[in-house]
């Protein structure tokens, strides 16, 4: 039989930064075939190796195919973390927003809508969301608009539209 990978991939997670040398494997255990415990242990020792500020590039980086996973507990992880990496995350959120699955464009949205301000990246695109075939997408592409506080004329018109429709 095979060696199980996940103890491995929890040790790597127990010694956190150190380790950010085995990120790029564990980035290769978060594919899709993998089997769902062993891309949840390499999400989880990902998220105890990268700072999410310090090292928010390297995180969006690996995170970006993640947001198309399946399962819900990696999913939770993946879009907290973009949100913890802040306003380097916006412009990856946004295009997941707008051609991610469509478990992960509400995903992505939510989390710019949680980016607030940070989320300044994501404006052009989520201004195009507003017209989106899909209700709940429009919905958020507004709420994220409405938190980034953009004094932009044409998002305050959108918002006005959207206030006073039933």
């Amino acid at each position: 039989s095979m060696m199980q990978p996940v103890p491995f991939i929890d040790l790597l997670g127990s010694i956190g930064p150190p380790a950010k040398s085995a990120v790029p494997a564990l980035g290769t255990r978060q594919q899709l075939e993998q089997p769902v415990e062993v891309r949840r242990a390499a999400i989880q020792a990902i998220s105890r190796i990268l700072d999410p500020g310090e090292d928010a590039e390297q995180l969006i980086e690996i995170l970006k195919p993640v947001t198309g996973d399946t399962d819900d507990v990696i999913l939770d992880q993946a879009f907290r973390l973009l949100v913890r990496a802040g306003s380097a995350a916006a412009n990856m959120l946004a295009e997941v927003g707008e051609s991610g699955t469509a478990q992960s464009r509400i995903r992505a949205l939510e989390a710019l809508v949680e980016l607030g301000p940070r989320n300044a990246g994501a404006v052009e695109t989520l201004k195009r969301l507003t017209s989106a075939a899909d209700r709940e997408v429009q919905r958020l592409a507004i709420l994220a608009l409405g938190a980034n506080a953009s004094k932009d004329q044409a998002v305050l018109d959108l918002l006005g539209r959207f206030a006073s429709r039933d």
